[in-house]
């Protein structure tokens, strides 16, 4: 009887570090993106430890209403987020100086990010971001089957496509746990709202000068 080869241990699969630790220190940082859909504008926030999504439809691609879909988001969430990294942004709302360092973010973004405690960057993922992830899901799992092409009536609708299906997904990386339950956690690492939002639309109407940013 001849003797088989023997066999090599099999190598252990590394599993996801428990909860809470990991990816924590991803707390309160958001990442953003658009594309275009239809006649509108589809724009994404993903808070990157829960992978919470808000998501808006949005006219016309500008800074100012990219500004009034980051400050529904952060109403959304129950606090801004402590960065908001934009994937792979379009010239309209930020461009590159000349020695490729620093982007210069357009006004009125830096003026909310400032009123909201919020810094700006931009992120340019190896592959598909999650921002740009959230946007495929959407696009297929909102738009392509429940859209209708009013845009007022299909923000409703998102709105609650996001409460009731979206968050209530399988967290990726915790498992046993929703993307709601784990949301629940992070706003403990949002910044606080302000008290009162007054002033906030002379804001969002322009104005400031651009801001750089590294």
């Amino acid at each position: 009887m001849r003797e088989g080869r023997p066999k090599t241990p099999a190598r252990r699969r590394r599993r996801p570090a428990p909860h809470p630790t990991g990816r924590i220190r991803d707390a309160g940082v958001a990442q953003v993106a658009w594309e275009a859909q239809g006649q509108s504008v589809l724009v994404v926030v993903v808070l990157r430890y829960s992978r919470a999504l808000w998501a808006e439809l949005m006219e016309e691609p500008t800074a100012a209403s990219l500004c009034r879909a980051l400050l529904d988001g952060a109403r959304y969430f129950g606090g801004s987020p402590r960065r908001w990294w934009l994937e792979y942004p379009d010239c309209w709302v930020v461009k590159q100086e000349r020695d490729g360092t620093r982007w210069r973010f357009t006004s009125p973004l830096p003026a909310l990010a400032r009123h909201l405690s919020t810094e700006l960057g931009v992120w340019m993922p190896r592959g598909r971001g999650l921002a740009e992830a959230a946007l495929d899901y959407l696009a297929w799992e909102f738009v392509m089957k429940r859209a209708r092409g009013r845009r007022a009536d299909d923000n409703r609708a998102l709105r609650a496509f996001l409460d009731e299906t979206a968050q209530r997904r399988p967290h990726p990386v915790q498992p046993g746990r929703a993307i709601d339950d784990v949301l629940a956690e992070e706003r403990g690492y949002l910044r606080p709202l302000p008290v009162t939002l007054d002033g906030l639309d002379a804001v969002l109407s322009g104005g400031d000068e651009d801001d750089a940013a590294d």
